[in-house]
């Protein structure tokens, strides 16, 4: 004997954005789409499709949060490196107006012994034996390259 089957299915109406027929497609079939973002065609062919599926956009998303993160720590490690490399510039630098100073104090000690700084003799007239033996004579100049042989 014939059984009598009673099936209900619910449908979502579509219309073709290019040839403009309504049509109908399942529940599932339209939320499969979707949540894959598959095509589905009109009874005529158009290929139509909702686009990125939800998923799709929250990779998306995800990636471009990731990459902000990478440039973030790029960023960082930029901006500590250079923070490094002029602290050590600066300590470089007081290192030697530190030995600049203590090679001048140096020389002012010893000129006020009567010692000349160039050729390390003893003068009573220092003044003088300066002015006829050294005239080029620059003590900053002679202070600095004191200073770089650590003396």
């Amino acid at each position: 004997m014939p059984e009598t089957m009673v099936r209900q299915t619910t449908f979502v109406l579509h219309t073709c954005a290019k040839c403009m027929i309504e049509f109908a497609i399942t529940t599932g079939a339209d939320f499969r789409c979707k949540q894959e973002g598959k095509d589905f065609y009109c009874p005529n062919g158009h290929s139509l499709s909702y686009g990125k599926s939800e998923a799709d956009r929250l990779r998306d998303t995800l990636a471009a949060k990731d990459r902000e993160l990478e440039i973030e720590a790029s960023n960082k490690k930029w901006y500590a490196d250079r923070l490094a490399s002029e602290q050590a510039s600066h300590r470089r630098t007081v290192n030697q107006l530190n030995g600049t100073r203590g090679a001048l104090t140096r020389v002012k000690r010893r000129v006020s012994a009567g010692r000349c700084p160039c050729c390390s003799n003893q003068f009573k007239d220092l003044e003088r034996h300066m002015k006829n033996q050294h005239p080029k004579w620059d003590p900053g100049a002679h202070a600095e390259a004191l200073a770089e042989k650590g003396e």
